[in-house]
């Protein structure tokens, strides 16, 4: 999911930065924030974070599917923040259920809104799991390869080990 919440920030994760030991991803200023305050554990599940900067790394195709996402994230940020401040302010206007009264048109708009934000949230979740099945396929097909150069290796060393013991 692209929203994050830890002690620190809630919002849109921006440069978004990996915990190499569980594979959460966090705003790069979020997670720096969090070290720098004595927490060595990722914030969503506790692991325990390397002491050298090299336990974490950039995920810069999750910041390309954000750009993709929202492609004028500070606007869309922008008028979030508006939305969340007019859904706080008391409402004083007509209350009588009348569709067509400032209070009505408001409603309306607010369930727009709502389903508007359910349907991108669940598109989200889609490509932030096809994106993490992506990397673990990733880091499967690099295992793979390690232990099939492991095997050439064993392979190389019992031909020599064969060759010199016939005498060639």
């Amino acid at each position: 999911m692209f929203l994050i919440s830890t002690r620190h920030f809630v919002g849109i994760v921006r440069n978004a930065t990996v915990i190499k030991s569980c594979l959460h991803r966090f705003c790069d200023k979020c997670l720096n924030e969090c070290l720098r305050s004595g927490i060595k554990e990722c914030p969503s599940c506790r692991a325990v974070i390397g002491p050298k900067r090299s336990s974490l790394r950039r995920d810069e195709t999750f910041d390309k599917l954000v750009a993709t996402i929202y492609p004028d994230l500070e606007r869309y940020e922008a008028a979030e923040d508006e939305r969340i401040a007019s859904a706080n302010t008391p409402k004083r206007l007509h209350h009588d259920g009348n569709p067509m009264s400032p209070s009505g048109k408001r409603a309306k708009a607010t369930a727009q809104v709502g389903a508007s934000v359910k349907i991108l949230h669940s598109e989200l979740e889609k490509q932030s799991r096809a994106l993490e099945e992506s990397q673990e396929e990733t880091q499967l097909a690099a295992r793979i390869g390690q232990s099939l150069l492991l095997q050439k290796q064993q392979l190389d060393y019992e031909m020599e080990d064969k060759v010199s013991a016939v005498g060639y």
